[in-house]
C-alpha cells in the first residue's frame, strides 16, 4: 500500500503544468510554452529529487507499470537476493549531477519570468469592457493566491511551509492548479 510519504503528490501535480504548454502551442503563444514546458522540467525534477529516498518501494515511475507486466529486475521481493533489487533512485539523476540548489534556482527564475511574462501580455489586453475588467479581476485574483500561499507561507512557516508537509504539499498543488488556470486564462481570453 503506497502512503501520502511515499507518493510524491508534488510529482503528479507538476502535470498541470503541461495544459500550459498545450494551450500555449494551440494559441500560438510559442514563449508561453516554453517557459512552461521548462518550467514542467524543473518542477519534476525539484519535487523528484526531493523525495528520492522515499522512492525506495514506492515511486511514480514504477506505479505506473503494473507489478504483474515488470520484469524480474524491477522486483522488489524481501526474498530476491539484493543485487536483483533496482532501487528508483537508479533510475533517477543522482545527487552529484544535479545539484538541487542550482535546479531550485532555476525553477524560482523561470517562475519569475512566467509571472512577469504573464503580467505583460495581461496588460497588453487591457481590458475596456465590463467583462474584460470582470475576467481581469479573476486572473489578478489567481495571481494574488498563488503569491500569498507561497510568499506569505514562507514568511510565516504556513501554507506551502506548513511544518506538517501533507499539510504543506496540499497547499503546493494547489497552487500548481490555480497558477495555471491563471496563466492559461490570460491565453485564452
Amino acid at each position: 500500500m503506497t502512503t501520502f510519504e511515499n507518493s510524491n503528490i508534488l510529482f503528479y501535480s507538476s502535470f498541470i503544468l503541461l495544459t500550459n504548454v498545450a494551450v500555449g502551442l494551440l494559441t500560438s503563444n510559442h514563449i508561453y510554452s516554453i517557459l512552461f514546458a521548462t518550467l514542467f522540467v524543473t518542477s519534476v525534477v525539484v519535487h523528484t529529487t526531493n523525495h528520492i529516498n522515499s522512492f525506495e518501494q514506492s515511486s511514480p515511475v514504477l506505479d505506473c507499470i503494473p507489478p504483474a507486466s515488470r520484469p524480474e529486475y524491477f522486483s522488489f521481493s524481501f526474498d530476491a537476493p539484493a543485487s536483483h533489487l533496482l532501487k528508483i533512485s537508479d533510475l533517477l539523476p543522482s545527487s552529484k549531477s544535479v545539484n538541487p540548489i542550482v535546479v531550485n534556482l532555476l525553477d524560482k527564475l523561470v517562475i519569475f519570468l512566467i509571472f512577469l511574462y504573464g503580467g505583460y501580455r495581461l496588460y497588453e489586453k487591457r481590458y475596456m469592457t465590463w467583462w474584460g475588467i470582470a475576467k481581469m479581476c479573476i486572473i489578478v485574483s489567481t495571481c494574488l493566491f498563488v503569491v500569498w500561499v507561497y510568499c506569505y507561507g514562507y514568511l510565516t512557516g504556513d501554507l506551502c511551509f506548513h511544518p506538517v508537509k501533507e499539510i504543506g504539499a496540499i497547499y503546493h498543488v494547489f497552487m500548481h492548479i490555480v497558477g495555471s488556470l491563471g496563466h492559461n486564462m490570460i491565453m485564452l481570453f
